[in-house]
């Protein structure tokens, strides 16, 4: 039997931060759906006396344009989807981290570039899900771009993924005629380089984390783990022109590399009781 074809019209959204959904939508398989869509946002912001510094983070207040094609497929035991993004956003004014004042401050435009795709699969005693981003940054190359013009933006890595996986299961055991629930999950974190200032770029960031469930009744307790096998990782990485010795006379102006620490292998058990809901 031949799919039809229909299309949707999706409406148009506004906020204080204008955002947009795509229209329209055409869907030519009961799983597949291709959209292409074009919006305008406008983001009101308070004045700056100025900027100094490196952005620290992503900010896309207008997405010109925006492609994405996803789907999935399943059956009684196994069900499967994904979807695929490809975007490219512009802003005329990204936020910069300023280290004299300790805060983001306004910069010139700056133009994100990337992919973005997640996947899930869902079955009787498993369900495992990814995404992951990629994205290139980098600041305007025409008007009022100064001292920024076609360098990345500092802080946003170029890829991320997450990964998760669980199963679950009866045991055989059933306790006042109530069935014992285990689960088990286990799941990575991945943060690629960040450019950052002056040419310099951060560390990777990799990390896992585990748990392990029982429920029975209206009881459960869980042992979960974060940074399974505790790696020395920094969280935020910085680089600029910094000093702490309080008595040196003449301070330097090189720029230094500044961390903050990411947090330890952490175990923790939890019981807890779910008390009413439905039945």
């Amino acid at each position: 039997m031949e799919p039809s074809c229909h299309a949707e019209r999706w409406s148009l959204a506004h906020s204080s931060i204008s955002s947009f959904r795509p229209a329209p939508v055409t869907a030519c398989a009961p799983w597949t759906r291709a959209t292409s869509a074009k919006g305008l946002a406008h983001l009101s912001s308070r004045s700056s006396r100025g900027i100094w510094g490196y952005p620290t983070i992503g900010f896309s207040a207008i997405p010109p344009r925006i492609t994405i094609s996803g789907g999935g497929t399943g059956s009684a035991a196994t069900e499967v989807s994904f979807k695929s993004e490809f975007f490219q956003t512009h802003v005329g004014q990204d936020l910069i981290f300023d280290p004299t004042e300790g805060r983001n401050t306004l910069s010139s435009g700056s133009t994100r570039t990337g992919w973005s795709g997640a996947a899930r699969a869902v079955g009787s005693f498993f369900d495992v899900a990814a995404n992951a981003t990629v994205v290139k940054a980098v600041f305007d190359t025409t008007g009022q771009c100064l001292p920024y013009c076609g360098l990345l933006v500092p802080y946003v890595p170029d890829f991320v993924l997450r990964g998760d996986a669980a199963l679950f299961t009866d045991l055989p055991w059933h306790p006042a005629n109530t069935p014992i629930r285990a689960v088990l999950g286990y799941g990575v974190s991945y943060v690629g380089r960040r450019p950052l200032p002056y040419g310099q770029v951060s560390d990777i960031i990799f990390v896992s984390d585990a748990s392990l469930g029982f429920g029975w009744a209206v009881w459960n307790l869980r042992l979960s783990g974060q940074n399974l096998f505790d790696s020395k990782y920094k969280l935020g990485e910085y680089n600029y022109a910094s000093n702490f010795q309080k008595y040196l006379p003449n301070p330097t102006l090189a720029p230094e590399r500044s961390f903050t620490a990411g947090a330890p292998r952490t175990v923790v058990l939890m019981l807890s009781a779910t008390l009413g809901g439905g039945p």
